[in-house]
């Protein structure tokens, strides 16, 4: 459980701070998308490096990069 709410913080945090600093770049949201996608190819070559875990853990993981680094963005506009 401890691992995943690192998870949840780390997509969090990174759709927050691309929002902030890419505000003259884009005002989009493809950056924090492109976050999260980033953050879920980690966490797919995580599970495949160290296979054995709980398939609960890997399917609430999966879900929750992309959704949560746009939660990010939204508390960052």
């Amino acid at each position: 459980v401890v691992v995943l709410v690192g998870y949840i913080l780390a997509s969090f945090a990174g759709g927050f701070i691309v929002t902030k600093m890419s505000r003259q770049v884009s005002t989009g949201v493809v950056l924090p998308i492109i976050v999260g996608a980033l953050l879920m190819i980690g966490g797919v070559l995580n599970f495949i490096m160290l296979p054995g875990q709980p398939v609960w853990f890997m399917a609430a993981a999966l879900v929750t990069f992309i959704p949560l680094s746009l939660v990010g963005y939204r508390f960052a506009r």
